[in-house]
């Protein structure tokens, strides 16, 4: 993913939730931040950086990955 796809998901999910993403493992993974849900404190989105091969791919590249959960 681009630098400039996480900014705009970043924005989109400050503007639109209200939530600013939190850094809970900076020394071990410091490029993963998640968003929580204002209201009951569950996780929401996972932003973060792994390797290639934890996809099954050839490398040592680091790739963004988003995950965003939904109820629908």
């Amino acid at each position: 993913m681009k630098e400039s796809q996480a900014s705009n998901i970043t924005t989109h999910i400050r503007d639109e939730y209200g939530a600013e993403p939190e850094f809970l493992w900076p020394e071990r993974y410091p490029t993963y931040c998640i968003f929580r849900h204002g209201g009951n404190k569950k996780w929401f989105a996972l932003i973060g950086r792994i390797e290639w091969k934890s996809l099954g791919r050839d490398g040592k590249e680091l790739v963004k990955k988003s995950y965003l959960l939904t109820d629908k």
